[in-house]
């Protein structure tokens, strides 16, 4: 009985850490893309050892040159780019900004599972096909 309590306390703060979103009861991930992806990385492990494992681990720190652009870039002016996109750049940053309330939308609807579906696209773009709607729809 008590070993139980132990073995689940255990499982439970492992859970935690590695499945949930910090406190909460969200996921990071669904669960079985979760055990694909942990079965593929400690297969890449074996395979390459304690390189890849140094690889994986080593964290991300932009250059200073590019911390200092990415402070830099929202004080660069507007570039229109299209209607209602604008970019902004300095150096090796971009930065993207969509005013939606400029670009002209059109309205598409769509069934999907028994549900009606309401797709805006910018007024210049190829309308949506039924089968691109699904695939926008069913991935959630």
């Amino acid at each position: 009985m008590m070993f139980g309590l132990v073995l689940s306390f255990f499982i439970a703060s492992f859970l935690k850490n590695e499945l949930f979103v910090g406190d909460t009861a969200y996921f990071k991930m669904p669960p079985h893309q979760y055990l694909v992806y942990k079965i593929k990385t400690g297969l890449y492990l074996a395979k390459y050892g304690q390189k890849a494992k140094e690889i994986m681990n080593k964290p991300y720190t932009p250059s200073a040159s590019t911390l200092k652009n990415m402070q830099e870039v929202a004080f660069q002016p507007l570039i229109k780019v299209s209607q209602g996109i604008y970019a902004q750049s300095k150096g090796n940053v971009l930065k993207i900004t969509l005013k939606e309330e400029e670009i002209e939308w059109v309205e598409y609807r769509f069934k999907i599972d028994g549900k009606e579906r309401i797709i805006k696209v910018p007024k210049d773009q190829k309308p949506l096909t039924q089968e691109e709607a699904e695939k926008i729809f069913m991935r959630k």
